[in-house]
């Protein structure tokens, strides 16, 4: 969000701020696609984007807990970092990974507050009560920033 506010503003005689004005980025994407890869090794890279892609280099169970080492490369260094406004976007974010099980049902829409892109890559475990079968990325397809902007006036300060 950014925000533009001039010390000339301020009305000390009344108590206010005349008026603020800004403009906030919102980010939104043409359409969304699902890609699921089977949690078992590979040597095989599949694509998630354009420049990202990963590779499953371990993936293992004990009982309902599973342990995985997923790799990521991508033509640019831009897939290994987050995304911050004003960079140029990809023809693709990932927005979310998860892990999927013969029971997994959908879940909600992302929340508000990532950074993205999601999870990607890494190393670690996970716990979904029963076994994997399958990782499932939530990809954003042709993203968009828009600058939406507002104006908000006479804005009233506390009593110090």
């Amino acid at each position: 969000m950014g925000i533009q506010l001039d010390p000339g503003l301020l009305r000390q005689d009344t108590g206010e701020i005349g008026s603020i004005k800004g403009y906030f980025n919102a980010l939104t994407a043409e359409s969304s696609k699902h890609v699921e890869v089977p949690f078992k090794p590979d040597n095989k890279w599949v694509r998630l984007t354009s420049d990202v892609e990963i590779q499953v280099r371990k993936a293992w169970h004990s009982g309902t807990a599973a342990r995985f080492d997923i790799r990521q490369r991508g033509r640019t260094g831009a897939a290994a970092r987050d995304l911050y406004v004003g960079d140029s976007l990809p023809d693709g974010i990932v927005l979310e990974r998860r892990f999927i099980g013969k029971s997994s049902r959908p879940k909600p829409p992302v929340k508000f507050g990532r950074s993205l892109p999601g999870s990607i890559g890494g190393s670690g475990s996970h716990d979904t009560g029963q076994r994997i079968e399958k990782i499932g990325y939530l990809i954003a397809v042709d993203p968009n920033c828009y600058k939406i902007p507002f104006e908000i006036e006479h804005i009233p300060l506390p009593e110090p």
